[in-house]
């Protein structure tokens, strides 16, 4: 994902200044950049897009795309810090790229890094081989310190205040680490048997799809509530990405919708937008979506009608 936080605590009702009153859902554009795109994450008019089969790491813009070999498999990436940031989980670092040239600028050592993000703490790689979290120097790139998380094979993490919430895919577990003092202060909750994914974060509420139950757990951030809602239709919900309009929710056979986060309610009707999804970003009223088995970067918008 790079899919982060929006303004407002919860997304905008439908009654929102450019969101339509009656929502459908419409594929605005749709690029090939090749089998097994992914991750992504978005820098003004800029999608940066991880396709862990190939090694590349493409940037996508209306006037097209262009990708740089990176090998190692990228599975995540962030912006931040003027760089694009890689996690290349087989090659065992993060790296990050000059969004301009595509050239490597910097290096770090993380052992199976499966998530690298960015923000107002810094950079951070989740490290899935010793279960730690890493803070690399924006500057040099290089590993500061490490900090052990809660969680069995973490997986996946956002950042919220000064806490970096880590998805553990062992126990189902979602706990908070306090960046700023390196540790634990408090804990967070478990679904043993659960399959949960699709972690995303708008403001102090973090979304999470529990697949196989077919619903979404709603998390406070500041009290560590957790709310449980049905997902929309028959998905099974493996993306999340909170927008202007409403909490968008994909599943992996290719269907997106976008609900009110309050309710769950969906907004207006499913799409099935290709054959598989792996990733959603939200971006104004729209978002975008890699398609990993047709190769394709997929700009979905809302768009008056019932």
């Amino acid at each position: 994902g790079a899919r982060r936080a929006a303004a407002t605590t919860t997304a905008a009702s439908p009654a929102a200044a450019a969101c339509p009153a009656q929502i459908r859902l419409a594929v605005q554009s749709r690029q090939v950049l090749g089998r097994g795109v992914g991750p992504l994450a978005l820098e003004g008019g800029t999608v940066w897009v991880a396709d862990p089969a190939s090694g590349a790491l493409v940037r996508a813009t209306a006037s097209g795309h262009s990708a740089v070999q990176l090998g190692g498999t990228p599975i995540s990436v962030a912006v931040g810090f003027g760089r694009v940031w890689v996690a290349e989980r087989d090659a065992g670092r993060i790296v990050s790229v000059d969004p301009r040239s595509l050239a490597q600028l910097t290096s770090a050592g993380v052992p199976v890094p499966v998530r690298v993000l960015t923000g107002p703490i810094g950079v951070w790689g989740l490290s899935l081989d010793n279960a730690s979290l890493f803070q690399l120097d924006p500057v040099g790139g290089a590993s500061v310190r490490h900090i052990d998380v809660p969680v069995i094979d973490p997986a996946d993490m956002v950042a919220v205040g000064n806490e970096l919430w880590v998805l553990g895919a062992g126990e189902g577990g979602l706990s908070p680490v306090n960046a700023v003092l390196g540790r634990i202060v408090r804990a967070g909750f478990d679904r043993p048997g659960q399959a949960l994914s699709g972690l995303s974060v708008n403001a102090t509420t973090i979304w999470l799809g529990e697949t196989t139950g077919r619903s979404l757990l709603r998390v406070d951030a500041r009290t560590g509530a957790v709310r449980q809602l049905p997902a929309p239709g028959a998905i099974q919900p493996i993306a999340t990405a909170p927008g202007a309009c409403g909490l968008w929710v994909a599943d992996a056979s290719g269907d997106l919708a976008i609900i009110d986060p309050d309710t769950g309610r969906a907004l207006g009707p499913l799409l099935h937008i290709g054959r598989s999804v792996a990733a959603l970003a939200a971006s104004g009223t729209g978002v975008w979506v890699t398609d990993p088995i047709d190769g394709t970067l997929v700009r979905v918008d809302l768009a008056p009608g019932g």
